[in-house]
């Protein structure tokens, strides 16, 4: 029997990982779409918010005049950025990350006349909070009057600031990386289960080698093997019964007495119904569940067959 241990191994672990490889390139796929950088549609207007990724030319930074922590981590700085013809806010990730020169570190004095614009893109983000108060002192910091408050920013900077950090992608990215982790631990757990019970089954057909069991209907499965039904996890010959559903049973049809649609076990009503097999040494074997309502037909078709094939072989079976 140790074609069929083989053939059988190889077969749940080929299956196994075949599932997995595709639901690993499935991820793969989706995860690099929802990653690629979503490509700018305009440029950054301070009037307006952006849910789209927009540009800005700027050639220079005062700042940074705030930062934003996130669980005690600096995560932003917020900055007066330069542009053509106005002023307004920019977020960036700390220590600015943006290659814009900031204003009294990489650029000073008559050097900002000939300074050189930086594309930067992000999202117009509404100015509100602390950060329009911290914006307005700022800005009557550098320009040494008191002009702005938080009350009449927008006459200046606009209502709203390019956040550089938005990227337009990160909620997503982050969505498909907890489905990752979620299709990762799935697939552990499956693997396990699927191994354990390649192990259980292997178990059970050492049992019937030892007993002397598998000689006899060896070669009759090899023939059968075809008829192997993947839902059911069954195969019916012509003079045997495998079932591979959680427990291994062979079952020889000259054997059985009795095939009928059966809900209760041990005295116990169930929420399926089963195909209850009763042989001559008086054991009962339960398989086939009523699973799910596509799978009726094919449980109601083997029980039929079965109980067919039994008559054909078991002179002893109740009419």
């Amino acid at each position: 029997m140790e074609k069929f241990v083989s053939e059988l191994r190889n077969k749940r672990i080929a299956k196994l990982a075949l599932l997995t490889l595709v639901i690993i390139g499935v991820f793969l796929a989706v995860f690099l779409v929802f990653s690629k950088e979503p490509e700018p549609t305009g440029e950054f207007d301070k009037e307006r918010s952006s849910d789209d990724l927009k540009t800005k030319e700027v050639y220079w930074l005062n700042g940074p005049f705030a930062e934003y922590e996130d669980n005690n981590v600096i995560t932003a700085e917020y900055y007066i950025a330069v542009a053509e013809d106005e002023i307004f806010v920019l977020s960036t990730g700390r220590y600015n990350d943006t290659e814009i020169p900031i204003y009294g570190e990489d650029i000073m004095g008559d050097e900002i006349d000939s300074a050189e614009p930086v594309l930067i893109q992000g999202k117009g983000e509404y100015i509100e909070g602390d950060l329009r108060t911290y914006s307005a002192e700022y800005y009557n910091e550098v320009s040494g009057e008191e002009i702005l408050t938080a009350d009449n920013l927008d006459t200046v900077f606009g209502a709203y600031y390019l956040d550089t950090t938005n990227k337009g992608n990160n909620e997503a990215l982050n969505m498909w990386l907890f489905i990752g982790i979620i299709l990762i631990v799935f697939l552990i757990i499956f693997a396990a289960v699927s191994f354990k019970d390649n192990k259980t089954l292997i178990k059970d057909l050492r049992a019937y080698e030892e007993k002397g069991q598998l000689t006899t209907c060896e070669e009759d499965f090899l023939n059968a093997k075809n008829n192997y039904d993947k839902k059911l996890k069954i195969v019916l010959s012509d003079r045997y019964l495998y079932n591979f559903k959680t427990n291994l049973y062979i079952i020889p049809l000259n054997e059985i007495i009795n095939v009928y649609g059966c809900c209760i076990i041990n005295n116990k009503i169930q929420n399926q119904e089963f195909i209850a097999i009763e042989t001559k040494n008086d054991a009962v074997y339960y398989i086939a569940p009523k699973a799910r309502e596509k799978n009726n037909r094919a449980v109601d078709a083997l029980r039929e067959n079965l109980r067919q094939k039994a008559k054909e072989n078991s002179d002893d079976y109740l009419i």
